[in-house]
């Protein structure tokens, strides 16, 4: 085990190998969500604040620049600081796996997005390119 250990701490590249995998088995637990893949019954997350809470489309920005900015930190970390990228791969692994996991068991959608905008602009259009993944 100790040896095990030892490869894979001089060899960090291989907490790459967890991206495909987990990205495969992620669209697979939405599928499943979205009754493509028939397992069992969704459940619908949807709270009364939900009806309370306006739509404000300039939160996709926020949504959208947070990808960016997260592969360049772990790319960042892969290059600079490898100690740092095996901890937060380690951490988005347990994580990420554990999520799958229960969306895998419970399989969980919303149904409050909006389908009809007040507005018409290049964020609503980002926001129904959102929804639309």
């Amino acid at each position: 085990m100790e040896a095990f250990r030892k490869f894979v701490k001089e060899h960090h590249a291989l907490y790459v190998l967890f991206w495909p995998v987990y990205i495969f088995v992620w669209f697979w637990t939405e599928n499943i969500a979205a009754g493509k893949i028939p397992l069992g019954k969704t459940l619908i997350i949807h709270g009364a604040l939900d009806d309370i809470i306006p739509f404000c489309e300039v939160f996709s920005i926020f949504y959208v620049v947070w990808y960016p900015f997260w592969i360049l930190m772990m790319l960042y970390c892969f290059i600079a600081e490898p100690e740092t990228f095996r901890k937060m791969s380690l951490y988005f692994i347990i994580t990420f796996s554990i999520c799958n996991l229960i969306y895998f068991f419970i399989p969980t959608a919303i149904d409050f997005q909006p389908t009809i905008f007040e507005r018409d602009n290049v964020l609503v259009d980002l926001t129904r390119f959102i929804y639309a993944i």
